[in-house]
């Protein structure tokens, strides 16, 4: 089925009877939108229609029209208007006028105009009107406007949004250029209104509830939401496809599919100096937010500013990841030295009140005026000791940012993932750690006259956003979010789709995709409501490319799938498919319940993902050493297990947590009962290493 791309419908209508109302720059207006609109409609983001003298029935007919049934996204006109009317034309040449008690109400019942845009003198009333009628956003004018004003504002407009940019993108960059060139406090170029309100006679007015409209764009409308964005690194491809439960990584950015929208909004979000400088991206465990960061978004960012993805480390909490990149740590320096001094000087106080106490006692002049002298001397060191420590100039963090920025000459961005781990992974010794971080960026962000180019992404799982959003709000932080929600239909066949996608992917994977295949699947998983569709379906691919591999060229067939459905594909199925293949390798293993309680020290007590040193492993199961070790291996060969960093291990998905967590409670195996029967109400997790493992 043909894709159904937007229309953006042009009108334009002059008057071709008195020549003083002439609009000699309409043509004008015409060519430079349609040359703008022409490199998005070659790129397949929009069809456009035109009409030049422009007749009522011309705008009837063509939203009525059969080709076009809700699929006119932006109606403009160009020429005269009043409070109540667009002067069209007649078939003759003669005045024709559309009356707004009748366009208004005809506008607004169309369900896929997303905005009107009026370019014609004094239209504000008609477009207030449309507003309330439905229409999502509309222009208009509070007053007369100059003809060769109108036709650059237009033009710049359209260019915007040919370029891939969002209705509010657009619009806000065509009015920054227009005042760069015309200066409205010096009231040239342009025929202000005479009201107090604005010197600009155009605004934008954007229906209470449908602010969404303000991030529409062309991209995403046709289905090509990274139209326009940086073309990404032309990197070797990886051997394999698919990942099983593994994130993915910067340099997987050409495989990994199925988040073209969010990586869109993610961008233009941090590149657009419109946009908040704090931007809260959460979603569903399981929804793929790690990857969308760091396969979707960074690899793109790089072509155009510096950029560091993170993930908080336990071990220094999310200041000292912060820091990991900025550098320096002086603030933290500082207070231990301010710390030590307080003592300091308490003891000196103390001291100097004893020798007080004490020159008074002494009977001999000689000696307590000696005395007396040593405590005039320690006054005079205390006067210079208690004194406040400032933060010396460039070394806070906002200094920090700032110098990177000017080393470079480029905004740089910090994508800190994984914030939730304050609260899953609890690090006893860093007391109000969330706390401190948004201070720390309510500090660097909230002077707009000073503050870095740069934008901090804090990524987080959707059960949280809560309690960040509160200490957000408290502390007036300047922030915008983004909801990643699960994989729709849409996000599914696409991802199904993605290995054949391109001459260059069907080149290196060599793998055909049946056309009604993608479907199916997107189907079957929308069919489970509570299943993470995402790493359910990234298993699931892993299964059929090994499937795929076994034949000379290789195809995912639907029968093929099928047989994978029968032996299951949820994320429970998978779980005892690879503990059946431990059984299958080292029986004691897992009939012991060793394995199985290997896998439940890598989660929390809130039931999600947790890593372990080897060094804490090797601790708690002393006396497996060799067995230990190749468990550990077995693991992270059936994507049950990864590393987490230098000499760690980490469960491989969140989602892995409370199937490991419900199986372990509900284990006889020797090792789980021993440990139920000394503390039957501790997840085992929680507990020294069994003796029966």
């Amino acid at each position: 089925m043909q894709q159904q791309l937007p229309v953006i419908f042009l009108t334009f209508a002059n008057d071709k009877v008195d020549d003083a109302l002439y609009l000699r720059n309409l043509p004008k207006e015409l060519h430079g939108i349609r040359t703008a609109l022409d490199k998005a409609e070659k790129a397949g983001l929009c069809e456009v229609i035109e009409r030049t003298a422009a007749t009522v029935n011309d705008i009837f007919d063509t939203f009525q029209d059969p080709r076009y049934k809700d699929r006119i996204a932006m109606y403009h006109y160009g020429g005269h208007a009043s409070g109540n009317q667009l002067m069209l034309e007649t078939l003759d040449g003669g005045h024709g006028a559309s009356h707004s008690e009748g366009l208004v109400p005809f506008l607004g019942r169309q369900k896929g105009l997303q905005l009107v845009f009026f370019n014609g003198c004094s239209s504000q009333e008609q477009a207030l009107e449309l507003s309330e009628a439905g229409v999502p956003a509309v222009v208009g004018t509070s007053s007369a406007i100059k003809d060769d004003i109108a036709t650059e504002l237009s033009g710049r407009f359209y260019n915007g949004i040919a370029s891939g940019a969002s209705i509010n993108q657009a619009w806000l960059q065509a009015i920054d250029i227009l005042k760069t060139k015309n200066s409205t406090k010096k009231k040239k170029g342009l025929k202000l209104r005479r009201d107090k309100g604005s010197d600009f006679p155009w605004s934008m007015y954007i229906r209470e509830g449908a602010e969404i409209v303000k991030d529409w764009n062309l991209p995403s409308a046709s289905k090509n939401p990274l139209f326009g964005l940086p073309e990404l690194p032309k990197l070797n491809l990886p051997e394999e496809p698919f990942r099983f439960l593994r994130r993915y990584e910067p340099e997987h950015a050409e495989i990994f599919f199925g988040r073209d929208r969010y990586i869109r909004q993610l961008y233009d979000r941090i590149t657009s100096a419109k946009a908040a400088p704090v931007i809260l991206f959460y979603g569903q465990s399981g929804a793929g937010k790690s990857s969308a960061l760091a396969s979707g978004l960074l690899p793109r960012l790089e072509q155009e500013a510096d950029v560091k993805y993170l993930r908080r480390d336990p071990q220094i909490g999310l200041l000292g990841t912060l820091d990991s990149v900025l550098g320096g740590g002086f603030e933290e320096a500082l207070v231990k030295k301010q710390e030590r001094t307080a003592i300091f000087i308490d003891e000196l106080k103390s001291r100097i009140e004893d020798l007080v106490v004490f020159a008074e006692t002494i009977e001999d002049s000689e000696k307590a005026a000696e005395v007396y002298f040593t405590i005039k001397i320690l006054n005079n060191q205390l006067a210079a000791t208690d004194s406040p420590l400032h933060l010396q100039s460039g070394n806070s963090r906002l200094e920090r940012w700032l110098s990177i920025e000017a080393k470079t000459g480029r905004p740089f961005h910090i994508l800190l993932d994984q914030v939730e781990e304050t609260y899953t992974r609890f690090n006893p010794d860093l007391e109000n750690e969330l706390e401190q971080l948004l201070q720390e960026i309510k500090n660097i962000f909230s002077n707009a006259s000073h503050r870095p180019k740069g934008k901090i992404i804090l990524s987080y799982r959707k059960e949280y956003n809560p309690e960040i959003e509160d200490l957000c709000k408290k502390l007036e932080i300047p922030r915008e979010k983004i909801f990643l929600k699960k994989l729709e239909r849409e996000d599914i066949i696409e991802v199904v789709q993605g290995i054949a996608s391109t001459n260059r992917l069907f080149e290196k994977y060599k793998t055909s995709i049946d056309e009604n295949l993608p479907a199916v699947i997107a189907d079957n998983l929308l069919e489970d409501k509570d299943s993470p569709i995402a790493p359910v379906l990234s298993i699931l691919l892993t299964k059929l490319w090994q499937l795929s591999q076994k034949e000379d060229y290789g195809e995912f067939t639907v029968q093929q799938y099928q047989d994978l459905r029968k032996e299951g594909i949820l994320m429970e199925d998978f779980f005892h498919q690879q503990m059946e293949k431990i059984r299958v390798w080292r029986p004691k293993y897992e009939e012991s319940g060793l394995a199985l309680d290997v896998l439940n020290v890598h989660t929390t007590a809130l039931g999600t993902a947790d890593s372990r040193a080897l060094e804490e492993l090797r601790a708690r199961y002393e006396h497996q050493g060799e067995a230990i070790n190749e468990l550990l291996g077995q693991f992270k060969d059936l994507y049950l297990l990864s590393d987490a960093g230098k000499d760690q291990t980490g469960l491989a998905h969140d989602t892995l947590a409370p199937i490991v967590i419900r199986e372990a409670r509900e284990s006889d195996k020797s090792g789980q009962r021993a440990l139920s029967d000394h503390l039957p109400d501790t997840k085992p997790a929680e507990l020294s290493p069994s003796s029966a493992a």
